[in-house]
């Protein structure tokens, strides 16, 4: 027998029996066999439905077979495409929630992860993501993470969702030429800053500096405006500071719940969107907590969604130790020449803007740091709006200031709803008027809200 009879249909029943094996489905048996049958057929086939007389060969995969070639001539039509979830979908949203995900996620995780990605309810497309074997499900654990198959695809939709979320402006700011600050090599030191608030006790407010000094680490205690840590670049002859692109937010178990409820949480984490740091850390302190799934969302959205870094200690002084190590690690910029951007460069308004339009990493002063994360001095409306758009639920930081940013104000918002004729089409505004980028439950949450005299 010619080892080539037949070829056309031998390559067909290859293709589907390689799609069968990828997606993990029993199928490949039946494809197997069909493909023995079909090698082993002593002539010719001239149509699928010849194909029918060889034993082994169905209806189903004659059907395959017929579906595969066109009918005249037995040329092969298409080959069957990848597989990827159409945007928006569950299935979508879901691998785009488990993009670079540390851990493995719960159900509850993903799904609150997922949502903001979705028209629907995410949850109905990880049946598909399972059998397609894109994500894997650990019965021990019950919890879900991607394969390896499963990791290019998600990725890849992770990345066009955010080309597609991306705000471009259409008349971007002109900035004027910058003569940098320069701190060379050997001219400054590098001092750890924590708040006056971090605090052991009421009576001991002393003990995280002295437990640092011990450690050798250079520490100050200031009123800071931003974060519960940082680090600045102190020159010798005058003093000048320039903050590190590194802020550290502490928390406590039982303050994160707090912080959770009362929206404090979500604030912080906008405030420190809005400021634009390179380099973000939450020490959170563990202990146990009745509250643990609703941490565990939070802890989850912070390192997935904000791409916030989260470091968990067993108590203050292993938080204090970690300081430390960090602070060995900052001593290497004094070999650094670093570069700050003059306080008269500084405008609350563009100062995202300017960041991104500098091709070198340009650090700013700490005058100017205090000054852009003043409470009061800078805060507008639209800072404040956002701000309570992220005490929404599945509304992140960076959700809150896109839309704070296209209706500006509340009121802005409120007469963006005004003007449209119908309730169906106030509840999709904000999913229509945010390419999508915001999902339907969120868009219609936030017009309950804002909107309904019922709420």
């Amino acid at each position: 027998m010619p080892p080539l009879r037949n070829k056309p249909y031998l390559d067909c029943i290859a293709a589907l029996r390689r799609n069968a094996q990828a997606r993990g489905s029993k199928t490949w048996f039946t494809y197997n066999a069909a493909y023995k049958a079909i090698s082993n057929y002593p002539t010719d086939i001239k149509s699928p439905a010849e194909a029918h007389k060889i034993k082994g060969i169905g209806p189903a995969i004659v059907h395959a077979l017929q579906k595969w070639f066109t009918p005249s001539n037995n040329q092969q039509i298409s080959i069957a495409k990848p597989y990827t979830p159409v945007k928006g979908s569950g299935a979508c949203a879901l691998l785009i929630a488990l993009d670079n995900t540390p851990t493995a996620l719960s159900k509850t995780a993903i799904t609150t992860l997922a949502q903001p990605y979705c028209n629907g309810k995410p949850w109905s497309g990880m049946r598909t993501l399972t059998s397609k074997n894109l994500v894997d499900y650990n019965e021990d654990t019950a919890t879900y993470s991607l394969t390896d198959t499963g990791k290019p695809l998600a990725h890849r939709l992770a990345i066009q969702h955010a080309a597609i979320d991306e705000e471009v402006e259409s008349v971007p700011p002109s900035f004027p030429p910058i003569t940098p600050i320069i701190f060379h090599p050997g001219t400054f030191d590098i001092v750890l800053i924590v708040d006056m608030r971090e605090i052991k006790g009421v009576n001991d407010r002393d003990y995280i500096s002295k437990q640092l000094h011990e450690l050798g680490v250079a520490v100050e205690i200031c009123d800071l405006k931003l974060g519960d840590v940082l680090w600045v670049a102190r020159r010798h002859n005058d003093g000048m500071e320039l903050v590190l692109d590194y802020i550290i937010e502490r928390k406590r178990m039982d303050d994160l719940v707090a912080s959770i409820k009362d929206g404090r949480f979500a604030e912080q984490k906008a405030r420190i969107l809005n400021f634009g740091a390179a380099r973000v850390v939450y020490i959170i302190k563990d202990f146990a907590s009745p509250n643990l799934q609703t941490i565990t969302t939070a802890i989850s959205t912070t390192q997935v969604v904000d791409r916030f870094f989260v470091k968990h200690t067993k108590s203050l002084d292993h938080t204090i130790c970690y300081l430390a190590e960090l602070h060995k690690a900052h001593k290497a910029f004094e070999t650094q020449t670093l570069q700050g951007i003059p306080d008269e460069h500084i405008d609350y308004a563009t100062f995202l803007v300017l960041r991104k339009h500098l091709a070198t990493p340009y650090l700013v002063t700490y005058q100017s740091y205090s000054m852009l994360n003043s409470r009061s001095g800078n805060t507008t409306l639209c800072d404040v709006f956002a701000s309570m758009l992220a005490t929404v639920r599945g509304v992140s930081g960076t959700k809150a200031l896109m839309i704070a940013a296209r209706y500006c104000t509340p009121q802005g918002l409120i007469a963006a709803y005004d003007v449209l004729d119908s309730d169906a089409e106030r509840q999709l505004m904000i999913y229509n008027a945010m390419n999508k980028g915001v999902g339907t439950a969120v868009s219609m949450q936030i017009c309950k809200i804002w909107y309904s005299n019922k709420y």
